[in-house]
């Protein structure tokens, strides 16, 4: 392990991101981390209902990439998320990053995205605060999407048919404003050491 954290760390041939849902968000989280101003092309992989799995296998086949595992934490964050999931999968904690509760999360974070997405009849009030995210349990983000939305010409939100258009479109920025666990992930893909 520790050799191969000295050759990552002196180069890196390219930065995966394996994270837990459709192929069909792909583009979406690239084009997020694109407009988060990551200066190093990062290639998205879906892992759909195998991400551990998916990020050991890719551990394994591209050692001269970092490989990075983004999940759903399910739950609020305990400030010891990445360390519990280290340790019971022999993980770096480094290469472990959280949506905290849910991808969801990041876009009621983003407003005014969401009403210029929806246009018509969506009715901002419901999605409620939106200082913290990652303090808003699961099941409120997806009650307050659905509330927010269900009036609209698109209908609710649905994670596979609004997910990667809203991805690609909500502000980075603002997002890593109101979710630290996706700041965390912003700033450390901003900054990659020894990437070719």
């Amino acid at each position: 392990m520790e050799e191969r954290r000295d050759r990552r760390q002196a180069v890196v041939k390219e930065i995966r991101v394996y994270f837990e849902g459709s192929s069909k968000l792909r583009a979406g989280f690239a084009a997020f981390f694109d407009r988060a101003g990551c200066h190093h092309k990062v290639k998205t992989i879906a892992t759909d209902g195998s991400p551990v799995r998916d990020y050991r296998i890719g551990c394994r086949t591209n050692p001269d990439s970092w490989n990075i595992l983004l999940k759903d934490s399910e739950g609020p964050d305990n400030g010891r998320l990445s360390d519990e999931l280290a340790e019971s999968e022999a993980f770096e904690a480094r290469s472990l990053f959280w949506m905290v509760e849910m991808m969801e999360s990041w876009f009621i974070g983003d407003p005014d995205c969401l009403a210029k997405y929806y246009q018509q009849d969506f009715n901002r009030k419901s999605l409620g605060p939106t200082t913290n995210v990652e303090k808003v349990p699961k099941k409120d983000v997806l009650n307050r999407l659905k509330r927010a939305t269900e009036k609209t010409q698109k209908g609710h939100y649905h994670k596979t048919r609004h997910a990667p258009d809203l991805l690609a479109t909500i502000d980075p920025l603002l997002i890593e404003a109101v979710a630290p666990n996706c700041k965390r992930l912003l700033d450390a893909l901003r900054v990659v050491p020894g990437v070719e």
